[in-house]
């Protein structure tokens, strides 16, 4: 495997810096001492940031971010979904494990299938993208994981008929397991 390129990595550390500190300016004095670079190289970085637009050097000789990376943000955020970069892997996990991957989000009460990879001794088990299924609580763990009580109670105050108690003790379970482990899986026994 190749390595990543040391200077890249440098570029990278002080668009990050400015990213971390938004609507701030900084002094290369500041960036140097922040990002624990010699002077030279972080001048040099800053110079050639500065030339592409990335940042924009003020009158004080301070830095900011710069134009070039408004248009950079927007072609991102209209053309970058999640799931061009989950969608390979999905492929990949379910040709190993002769399994089904699916990205779901959630929609209040339901799961939207938004993607699906399956093997094909699986291919009749999966649904297919745009399904939408009632999401029910002792399936909403992995939803639910960053969230506070007080909105997963909500959301099982929501159902009519109530959720059982069963039903809240499987997700109470499930979330434990997400926020413990960073992931959840289930087995489909035929």
């Amino acid at each position: 495997m190749s390595r990543s390129s040391p200077s890249v990595l440098r570029v990278v550390a002080v668009l990050d810096f400015f990213a971390d500190h938004p609507g701030q300016s900084f002094t290369l004095t500041d960036l140097v001492r922040s990002l624990r670079l010699s002077r030279a190289t972080c001048h040099g970085v800053l110079t050639g940031l500065v030339e592409s637009g990335y940042l924009y050097r003020t009158s004080d000789k301070s830095y900011v971010l710069g134009p070039a990376l408004l248009n950079i943000s927007e072609v991102a955020r209209e053309n970058f979904s999640p799931l061009q970069v989950a969608q390979p892997e999905m492929r990949k996990l379910a040709d190993e494990y002769d399994a089904v991957c699916v990205a779901a989000f959630r929609e209040r009460h339901e799961v939207v299938v938004r993607e699906r990879a399956a093997a094909v001794s699986n291919l009749g088990y999966s649904s297919p993208r745009g399904t939408r299924l009632p999401l029910l609580p002792q399936f909403a763990a992995p939803f639910f994981a960053g969230a506070t009580p007080a909105e997963i109670k909500a959301w099982i105050d929501g159902f009519t008929p109530p959720c059982s108690p069963a039903q809240v003790e499987s997700m109470s379970k499930g979330v434990a397991f997400v926020r413990e482990h960073g992931y959840l899986f289930s087995v489909l026994r035929r």
